[in-house]
């Protein structure tokens, strides 16, 4: 199909992308019944800080905001989930709009960063009706499954989404540097990366990725381009920048996990093995997630020498890929080439250092057992997924593989499923497997207030009973008194 969109091209495409998003994503959800969990974890901690009088509100995040926060140094981030609760509150409808806007976003960077390489491979200066529709069709895909839902109605987890949203569009514009050689992609790429880095811990692989990604190019086109080297090695001015902003921030970061040393690890061997087991199931994983086969269940370790054999196996296959692919261009060099290189290295790498935190991070835990709580949990599938979906979509989109009507018409189907798929699986299988998510969250703090009532002084045992079922952390409804004060006041039901 030759048609083509106006030429107002891709910034209305977006904008339109986004609004669509924007509806079908609240639509959607409205009529599952999401129940927003606003209690859940971190989000629960923060409601109860920012219901406090200003004074001990800030001695909460301040602290944070200047140290960090189990290994993520994101300041911005902190204060801006603390303004957004003082904000918000305990209502729900807040939230659930507020997590519609942030998934929404996510979706339409996957849809720019789709349409974006499938202009770039066809040389096209403003997106055709099958490119546009196959561009938002791979952003329904990846965003209408089951662990993106989960983090959806964890308020929390919107940084994570944030972060990837920033990741693709830093991919994209190391793409097109690959292809263009401009300083002007070089650096967005290069800020976009380490931007991750201020919204989540994890950011650290991608700017890392990223760095070393670019500087690769760099390296390629230095020896592959004798007339251009002195352009090229300016192009080493925002790799030495960034690699610097990157330096002091994994500092801060290393700093903020605190504590003292550990006594003992396990040994290099085990580490080994745990390293690639990991690697292997969390693609794995990511992949059953898409579909929920069998109800996502829960993995056991008794395998883990044979995964890791497979996991080390995938790297080997992968790094003899990137090499082939590099001594390819440099035999012939071609802009298509530096993008083939570039859309596998990004994700590749992004995956292999993630992989290496979490090995790191366990380090010290003598069970095996202890890897499930990786592989099997949304806030970590959902990197291993991101990997996977840069990797595949992105060489499809860069490939000699035309985007017609037809294949256009493949991707919209293929959207359509995984819409039907994801809510079928949300209205039969979370009560079994998630029970805590059919709480609402709402409704549950109802019961508190209206408790009160009953108990203007707060001294019936049930103050004292945990809340961890809501909450996951072991906390008792007495954590959110100052809450419960000010919303009953809200109310005009201030106890007596």
């Amino acid at each position: 199909m030759a048609l083509n969109i106006k030429p107002t091209l891709l910034t209305k495409i977006t904008m339109g992308s986004f609004l669509l998003f924007l509806i079908l994503n609240g639509a959607y959800y409205l009529l599952l019944g999401l129940n927003i969990q606003f209690l859940k974890a971190e989000s629960g901690i923060y409601l109860a800080n920012a219901g406090k009088a200003s004074a001990e509100g800030f001695a909460f995040i301040i602290p944070i905001m200047k140290n960090g926060y189990n290994g993520h140094f994101a300041p911005l981030a902190f204060l801006a989930e603390f303004w957004q609760s003082q904000l918000f509150g305990t209502h729900e409808t807040y939230w659930f709009w507020r997590q519609m806007v942030v998934v929404s976003l996510f979706m339409t960077c996957i849809s720019f960063f789709s349409i974006s390489l499938a202009m770039l491979e066809s040389d096209l200066k403003k997106p055709t009706i099958p490119t546009s529709l196959a561009g938002i069709s791979i952003a329904v895909i990846f965003g209408f499954q089951p662990i993106v839902t989960t983090l959806v109605s964890w308020p929390f987890m919107a940084i994570q989404l944030f972060c990837l949203s920033l990741a693709i569009l830093s991919f994209l514009y190391l793409i097109k540097f690959s292809n263009s050689n401009s300083r002007t992609h070089l650096w967005l790429a290069l800020v976009l990366a380490y931007s991750t880095m201020h919204v989540f811990g994890t950011g650290l692989a991608i700017s890392v990725s990223v760095l070393f990604t670019a500087t690769i190019l760099i390296a390629l086109r230095w020896y592959a381009a004798g007339e251009e080297k002195s352009v090229l090695r300016q192009s080493l001015t925002p790799v030495f920048v960034l690699l610097a902003f990157t330096i002091i921030h994994t500092v801060l970061m290393v700093r903020s996990v605190g504590g003292t040393p550990p006594s003992e690890s396990v040994s290099i061997g085990v580490s080994i093995a745990r390293y690639g087991a990991i690697f292997i199931e969390l693609l794995h994983t990511s992949l059953r997630s898409i579909w929920a086969q069998g109800g996502i269940l829960n993995p056991e370790m008794r395998g883990m020498g044979a995964d890791s054999c497979y996991g080390w196996g995938l790297i080997f296959i992968l790094s003899v890929t990137m090499f082939s692919l590099m001594h390819s261009y440099l035999k012939t060099p071609s802009e298509k080439a530096l993008s083939r290189i570039t859309i596998t290295m990004l994700p590749t790498l992004t995956l292999i250092i993630i992989v290496g935190m979490i090995t790191y991070r366990i380090r010290t835990e003598p069970s095996n057992n202890v890897l499930i709580g990786y592989i099997n949990t949304d806030r970590y599938l959902i990197f291993s997924s991101f990997c996977g979906l840069v990797f595949i979509a992105g060489l499809y989109l860069i490939s000699k593989v035309k985007l017609s009507a037809s294949s256009a018409a493949a991707f919209l189907t293929a959207a359509i499923v995984c819409v039907c798929g994801n809510a079928v699986f949300m209205h039969k299988v979370p009560y079994i497997i998630w029970p805590e998510k059919l709480i609402s969250h709402t409704d549950y703090w109802n019961g508190i207030l209206n408790s009160v009532k009953d108990d203007t002084d707060y001294q019936s045992t049930n103050w004292n009973q945990s809340m961890k079922t809501v909450t996951d952390f072991d906390i008792t409804p007495l954590t959110f008194q100052q809450l419960i004060e000010n919303d009953l006041e809200d109310r005009g039901q201030k106890r007596p």
